[in-house]
């Protein structure tokens, strides 16, 4: 009898349709649930990203104060993204402030180097999710008890740059103020970058090409000479930030004859933290052959045995070389100068190569030298409101600066692409008559003066 029970129990088919219904309905919820919880996950990263790419390019806009950016940043990422509807939570803190970082992004490399120097970027980070304490909860997907699942966890980031002409990071010349040439110079494939942020009825222009001098295309490679200076004018009040008109503005110009003539191409662009003097001299300075963390800012140039071996370090003083000291190749030397108008004189006849000077006073030269993967700076900035009018860097005629290479950026490795000079002033830089110029990075904070007859050029 409970045999056929039992029989009678296996072959009963009532409640079958419910089992399946029950079976069938709880996979319809998961896979709803899929469909609306995960395609609400999608919809939520695309806002993140789309309000980080808008936070990001607004800090942009703020460079290089940092402060600025960040709150910049802020007001534009929850304007996109709020944090409350009304008196009821919505997106929580999408970003913050330690989310938001200033540095450099290096173009070849397509990388972002936070904190570095120049300052021309900005990288921000989004979020829903459990760092920032607003993670995305599910709709549908938790009401499945047997599938532990909780919250997603969203995050996106942007980088927005500010755009400088890549030459400009190789071989160019950066000025704060203005660019001045003199008669017979000729250029070849070169990019001219002056910001004349300050403003006196003199020194009305970014750029100034005297009579005589040549504007060409490099006859290797094709590269325009390019010139570009900041778009301050705003149209809304007919002025600039320092109350110009449109045709007071700064200006790139030739002089023909008296008269001011656009070089073609020339660029408007926002006032760029191109300079970035303040990282770079701390950089030098803070350089310890025995600790690796203070490598960065050395130039790759500057190491043998394919990177293993750091240069040398030296500290020195205004009379190193006037006593007969020599700069030697891979070596750093630290100049502390017993006063800011002092002068390290480099000498006559002098051949530099895989060397850095880095001087708290004026450097400057005799005439007839060599100058190949090395670097010059100097802090000295001279005296009174037009301190930075000194020229802290100066060169006598008949300097050849770097190797004609045709113009590669570099490749870090210490080939000839590496073979370029770099000067850097936070007052300005001069170099007198009958120079040869064939890789020069070069950033004044003042002004980049060059007198008469030199080739210039990106070659």
């Amino acid at each position: 009898m409970p045999f056929q029970s039992f029989r009678k129990f296996l072959a009963d088919e009532d409640g079958g349709y419910t089992m399946w219904f029950l079976t069938w309905f709880a996979m319809f919820v998961m896979f709803s649930g899929l469909a609306v919880d995960i395609g609400d996950a999608f919809r939520v990263e695309t806002e993140l990203q789309a309000t980080a790419d808008a936070a990001a390019l607004a800090g942009a806009m703020s460079l290089p104060d940092d402060n600025a950016v960040v709150n910049q940043a802020l007001l534009v990422a929850e304007g996109n993204m709020p944090k409350v509807m009304g008196t009821q939570p919505l997106h929580g803190n999408v970003t913050k402030p330690s989310e938001i970082v200033t540095g450099y992004w290096d173009i070849p490399s397509k990388t972002f180097v936070p904190g570095g120097t120049p300052k021309n970027a900005v990288y921000v980070v989004t979020r829903r999710g459990d760092a920032n304490e607003n993670p995305l909860s599910p709709m549908f997907l938790r009401i499945l008890a047997a599938w532990d699942f909780r919250n997603f966890d969203l995050a996106t980031v942007a980088i927005a740059a500010q755009y400088v002409p890549q030459c400009l990071l190789y071989n160019g010349l950066v000025a704060g103020n203005k660019i001045d040439f003199q008669s017979g110079n000729t250029f070849a494939g070169l990019c001219l970058h002056a910001q004349n942020e300050l403003f006196d009825k003199g020194k009305d222009y970014a750029v100034k090409v005297g009579n005589g001098n040549v504007v060409v295309n490099s006859p290797i490679n094709g590269m325009q000479t390019e010139i570009s200076y900041p778009a301050s004018y705003d149209p809304m009040t007919g002025q600039d930030a320092d109350g110009r008109g449109l045709d007071e503005r700064p200006n790139v110009c030739t002089q023909n004859d008296g008269v001011c003539e656009a070089v073609a191409p020339e660029t408007d662009l926002p006032p760029l933290d191109v300079l970035g003097l303040d990282g770079i001299f701390a950089g030098y300075r803070a350089y310890d052959p025995a600790n690796s963390a203070t490598w960065g800012p050395i130039p790759s140039y500057m190491f043998q045995n394919g990177g293993l071996t750091p240069p040398a370090r030296q500290v020195i003083s205004e009379d190193y070389a006037s006593n007969g000291g020599t700069f030697d190749e891979y070596t750093v030397y630290i100049a502390n100068c017993s006063n800011k108008n002092k002068n390290l004189k480099l000498g006559a006849n002098v051949d530099l190569k895989h060397v850095v000077i880095v001087a708290t006073c004026m450097i400057s030269s005799s005439s007839n030298g060599k100058i190949r993967a090395s670097v010059l700076a100097s802090s000295s900035v001279g005296n009174g409101k037009s301190g930075i009018d000194q020229n802290s860097i100066s060169f006598a005629n008949g300097w050849d600066f770097g190797t004609i290479n045709w113009c590669p950026p570099p490749k870090g490795d210490g080939s000839a692409a590496d073979e370029d000079v770099r000067l850097y002033s936070k007052a300005s830089i001069q170099i007198v008559a009958q120079t040869y110029i064939y890789g020069l990075h070069a950033v004044a904070a003042g002004d980049f003066n060059m007198t008469a007859n030199g080739v210039v050029g990106g070659i």
